[in-house]
């Protein structure tokens, strides 16, 4: 292969490598707290093959750039606004607080949505059997074939007691600090490219391709240090006086209704101010630090200097490879393939929350876990799930409705249990509501000698 042959076929693979770029792979490398928070052995070998951001991403940092330039984030410190950007991504879904008359009707931004999210990755069919036997309008006999199968979450979330401790089978996780799952991680990301920058160092004799190739890693590790600090929980004394403005305690469980268009059939139950945090401030970058080495405004152009080496990382190889020897040309070659080659896969195979704080809680919950979610500082707040199958919208809205009425009705009452007792009550009921939820929907879907005779 001649040089003008390889250097023409590596910008042609860089167009179509750019197409397939997403901006969500700069999303996980501005939060390395909550994209790198889990490591199993098949986490382990998906960031080794599939992790590399060696590939062309200068489009994907190009909108990047400019979405950052578009919110003010370019202007100073403390200017600007950071929802919606790559700092911190919003999800463009409305909830409802049901069990308060006067808002129960106006939809209200989920912002981040942490919950939301976390449901979205939850594996239904490992929390609750989805054998709901489906009525055949032409022979009025029950059927196996199924159009559409979904979820109901039901969602619960507490807080502990300050005396009281994780259970055994309960799981504490944490997304505001660096671990080893954090570091790891970002170098196992990096495999390929070190086997690379290897050849190039050891073989080829090429030191400054070999540093070139390395780049990647080192950007990685660059982005851990000068990561922007995030808000965490809510302590006591903010969460009470959140309940004081809105006019109600942290022992009273209210609900929440997800207006989801995709997931559909969503309720959060909980402590009003506990669930609002997540909806509010949870996870926004700070800015109100000034220092010249770890001062807020710094880690922000720290990030934004690393998004304009990504976009100017490919540009640059190209130009190096076409004044480089044709081995290098040829390593250069297939380094790029195989980052557009990765890219696909984790595109077509969905991978991009690989490792993501939330899908790792969302995995703990689909398998029964309570999940106790802490941060440095604030209240812990735990979290179980319960899920209930449907095969029909309305059935969906109308178990949606039935434990919307069911917290009212708690609220009604005043038979709330104190803060503490919740999370044991709630580990017995999910149980008791998991094993009945089969039953009572088959019941449901079973029609009456009325319907049956219409049809």
């Amino acid at each position: 292969m001649t040089t003008i042959t390889a250097v023409a076929l590596t910008a042609v693979i860089g167009y179509i490598g750019a197409e397939v770029a997403e901006e969500c792979l700069l999303e996980r490398l501005l939060w390395p707290q909550r994209f790198n928070n889990d490591m199993n052995v098949w986490i382990f070998l998906q960031q080794s093959f599939f992790g590399t951001i060696g590939g062309p991403l200068h489009k994907a940092a190009l909108k990047t750039l400019d979405n950052l330039r578009a919110k003010g984030v370019y202007t100073g410190p403390c200017r600007g606004h950071m929802l919606g950007t790559m700092f911190f991504s919003e999800l463009k879904i409305m909830h409802f607080q049901r069990c308060k008359q006067e808002r129960m009707l106006i939809p209200e931004k989920s912002r981040n949505g942490f919950w939301i999210r976390v449901l979205h990755n939850v594996d239904t069919d490992k929390h609750v059997s989805f054998k709901v036997p489906k009525q055949d309008s032409e022979s009025n006999q029950p059927s196996n074939t199924h159009r559409s199968l979904q979820p109901v979450y039901h969602l619960k979330l507490g807080i502990p007691a300050d005396d009281q401790e994780p259970g055994h089978k309960d799981v504490c996780v944490k997304e505001d600090c660096v671990t080893w799952a954090v570091i790891s991680n970002a170098i196992l990301s990096e495999f390929v490219s070190i086997l690379a920058s290897l050849v190039a160092g050891l073989k080829l004799k090429n030191l400054l391709f070999c540093l070139y190739i390395l780049l990647p890693l080192l950007l990685r590790l660059l982005l851990i240090v000068f990561a922007v600090r995030r808000g965490g929980l809510m302590s006591k004394q903010d969460l009470l006086k959140v309940a004081e403005n809105e006019n109600t305690k942290l022992s009273k469980a209210e609900a929440f209704e997800v207006a989801d268009p995709n997931y559909k059939f969503m309720v959060i139950e909980g402590p009003q101010p506990v669930i609002v945090q997540f909806f509010r401030h949870y996870g926004h970058p700070m800015r109100d630090r000034n220092s010249l080495w770890a001062g807020d405004r710094v880690r922000e152009v720290a990030c934004i200097i690393v998004v304009c080496c990504l976009f100017l990382y490919f540009p640059v190889g190209l130009l190096l490879a076409q004044w480089s020897d044709e081995d290098a040309q040829h390593l250069w070659l297939g380094y790029q393939l195989y980052a557009i080659f990765a890219m696909h896969i984790v595109r077509i195979f969905g991978w991009q929350d690989l490792g993501r704080t939330e899908k790792r809680i969302a995995r703990l919950l689909s398998n029964g876990t309570t999940i106790w979610f802490k941060t440095k500082s604030g209240c812990a707040v735990s979290a179980s799930l319960v899920l209930y199958a449907v095969n029909k919208n309305a059935d969906g809205k109308r178990k949606v409705q039935e434990l919307i009425d069911q917290c009212k009705k708690q609220l009604a009452e005043g038979t709330q249990l104190p803060e503490g007792e919740q999370l044991a009550a709630g580990e017995q009921l999910a149980a008791g509501e998991q094993m009945a939820a089969g039953e009572q929907l088959v019941e449901e879907e079973q029609p009456s000698e009325e319907e049956q005779l219409s049809n």
